[in-house]
């Protein structure tokens, strides 16, 4: 499932909102929530605007998922370098 498509579905729980609420305040039909869900398809730019405008997010959360916190440990490998 792309991040979209999860994020989404969480963001719409979060809010409290069904499939049918968010679709009637996006203006589109409960099966194209549906199938934005399902990764069936994609929401158009417009309506991905007025998505994450609706559920209190930057697009960037919308598609990418929450940012880590700030001070928040990044768990990055750094490559091993033997000595010589």
């Amino acid at each position: 499932m792309h991040d979209i498509a999860r994020n989404l579905k969480c963001l719409r729980r979060q809010r409290g909102l069904t499939q049918e609420e968010l679709a009637a305040r996006l203006h589109v039909t409960r099966q194209a929530v549906s199938n934005w869900e399902r990764n069936r398809n994609l929401p158009e730019l417009e309506i991905l605007l007025s998505a994450a405008e609706l559920l209190g997010v930057g697009v960037d959360e919308l598609l990418y998922g929450p940012r880590p916190a700030e001070g928040a440990a990044i768990n990055v490998r750094t490559p091993f370098i033997a000595d010589s």
